[in-house]
């Protein structure tokens, strides 16, 4: 993004031993066909995005400021794939809306009175790190970009949030902060000559990216990667019952400069992520080499000619730089076509790369996608009755010359796939008879339940026994892998074996404990009081709770299997039975 007018500005607010915050404000890189923009990060962790834009005719009906505030969370800002049954962000969480309605409440009374122009602000959470709260952080980029849009506007307008913390004030406090805080203030106002005037007073990942531009379109590409469980769930006519990779794509109104309707994708955006996502299948790997759901999201911040095609560019680099080994890089170019009748005879002339107005005016809007060897995907939308083949081929040929010079311009910015993000899933997968499938899951899940919780990895098992293990640390994933192998692969346990094992029972003849994911055995009530001396124990419960680690070795094996533990022993506790 070279050339561009980036400006930017921070500030760092000392908290002392809470830490120090730093605000960093920047306009003029992304989304700038709106009237005005903002981006805002808090320590380079979250990332908001603010987009002002306002009609050019007032609407002289209303007796009221059309002013409208949305607030768009998208799930890859925390490095997720969305848990509803699309796989899509829906409607507002109720923190977007209480956000949307604290924006409002300082913005609101600034705008000068009787304005009449319908004013839209979108903020979108593009990047937050959990612990930070983004709500007034949203008021400030709220703020710039509508200083920026040059409307009749007395901001700007400056948010914080303010809590007393062991006797302390600390800025812009994080989620863990405020469990000990006694006070919880956000305060928004303005500098109004020597004096402060103040608007609202309220007490109380993963992912990887890219940006693709040419002209005027740009777009926001953002890759998330997960378990395959989190592929989605088809429930249509299709015989089709999931789908790995999902391709998003989202045109904001603010990406013409216009104000409308945000949330519920339109046709339109349906449409255009279909098409994106028509062009990246034949180069994704496939499952078993490339485990993951994949999640493709693709921002349209800018819009002058072919956002689909411009989705292509953005999600290949954005595929890239998350990790995902395409087979290749995929590019895409919009033609068009003029036509016009000389001397009694139809001459056509192909336009490359086209502009709205192109599309607009002219016969043709023909997408074309694929890499340097083939052609993956394909539209074709005409004004006229037809077109002549000849004309068509020479149009395919015209844009390979530009999808060729624009593959190259993209290997330029990365070649091949980089390093997955470290908090990205490492997943490996393990094979195990289909009979088996049932033990490694237990009765209502209460086996695979427990491997998870134990070693902190999660377990997707497919219905042919294959197993996917996802972890953020290879320790997690292998020892949840030896404790299914225990299990559908058994290996016979042998007396002399020691295990740190976990008490899940106590009987009054003994207690049981779990050596192994479905392998339990009996640790005697006179095996016990060797490990308190030889006492006599009238009741388990005083020496011992289930929960307990304790070390034990194997004993003895019974004809079924049963397997009688024996407790492994200290020095003192060898030397206290000895003397009993």
């Amino acid at each position: 993004m070279e050339g561009q007018d980036v400006k930017s500005a921070a500030v760092t607010i000392d908290n002392g031993k809470f830490g120090k915050r730093e605000i960093r404000f920047e306009t003029g890189r992304l989304a700038r066909q709106a009237a005005g923009t903002a981006v805002v990060y808090l320590d380079d962790e979250t990332m908001l995005l603010s987009a002002t834009t306002a009609s050019k005719s007032p609407k002289d009906q209303f007796d009221f400021f059309p002013l409208t505030v949305d607030v768009e969370e998208r799930m890859y800002a925390v490095g997720k794939i969305p848990g509803s049954f699309f796989r899509r962000e829906g409607r507002p969480s109720e923190d977007a809306i209480l956000t949307c309605r604290l924006i409002d409440r300082p913005l609101r009374p600034s705008f000068i009175k009787g304005l009449r122009n319908e004013v839209q602000i979108v903020v979108t959470v593009m990047a937050l790190d959990q612990n930070h709260m983004y709500d007034v952080i949203a008021i400030n980029a709220a703020s710039m970009s509508t200083q920026l849009a040059g409307l009749p506007f007395s901001g700007p307008i400056g948010g914080v949030r303010i809590a007393l913390i062991d006797g302390q004030w600390v800025a812009f406090p994080n989620h863990s902060d405020l469990e000990n805080a006694v006070f919880d203030m956000v305060v928004a106002g303005r500098i109004a000559g020597d004096d402060v005037a103040i608007m609202m007073v309220e007490a109380e990942a993963t992912v990887k990216s890219a940006i693709f531009e040419r002209g005027e379109t740009q777009i926001l590409g953002i890759t998330t990667l997960n378990m395959l469980k989190m592929e989605q769930q088809l429930d249509t006519l299709n015989p089709e019952d999931h789908k790995r990779y999902m391709h998003n794509y989202n045109f904001p109104p603010y990406s013409t400069g216009e104000t409308g309707r945000v949330g519920s994708p339109k046709r339109r955006e349906i449409g255009h992520g279909a098409l994106a996502e028509r062009a990246l299948l034949p180069v994704l790997p496939g499952r078993q080499e490339f485990p993951y759901a994949i999640r493709q999201v693709s921002e349209a911040l800018g819009s002058n000619g072919s956002t689909s095609m411009g989705s292509v560019c953005a999600s290949t680099l954005s595929l890239l730089n998350a990790g995902v080994p395409l087979k290749a890089p995929v590019a895409g170019i919009a033609m068009g076509l003029i036509s016009d009748d000389v001397d009694g005879k139809v001459e056509y002339v192909a336009l490359t790369d086209i502009l709205g107005a192109e599309d607009a005016f002219g016969d043709m809007d023909f997408k074309v996608a694929g890499t340097k060897d083939f052609v993956t995907a394909l539209q074709l939308d005409t004004k006229l009755d037809g077109i002549p083949a000849s004309v068509l081929s020479a149009a395919l040929l015209q844009a390979k010359e530009a999808r060729l010079a624009i593959l190259k311009v993209m290997n330029e910015a990365i070649d091949r796939p980089d390093d997955m993000n470290p908090l990205a899933p490492r997943i490996i997968s393990i094979k195990i008879p289909v009979d088996q499938i049932g033990a490694v899951i237990g009765p209502k899940g209460k086996v695979i339940n427990q491997i998870q919780e134990e070693t902190g990895a999660e377990i997707s098992i497919e219905d042919d026994g294959t197993i996917f293990i996802g972890a953020t640390n290879g320790t997690a994933a292998d020892a949840a892998k030896a404790a299914i192998l225990s299990i559908a692969d058994p290996k016979l346990p042998e007396i002399g074996e020691r295990y740190n094992g976990t008490i899940v029972k106590l009987a009054t003849f003994g207690a049981f404990v779990n050596l192994l994911p479905g392998k339990d055995g009996l640790l005697h009530i006179s095996q016990i009081r060797k490990m308190h001396g030889g006492k006599r124990i009238e009741n388990l419960e005083d020496v011992m709770n289930v929960g307990d680690k304790v070390e034990v070795e194997i004993g003895e094996i019974d004809p079924k299997g049963k397997l009688s533990l024996i407790p492994v022993l200290d020095e003192s506790q060898k030397s206290d039975t000895a003397s009993e």
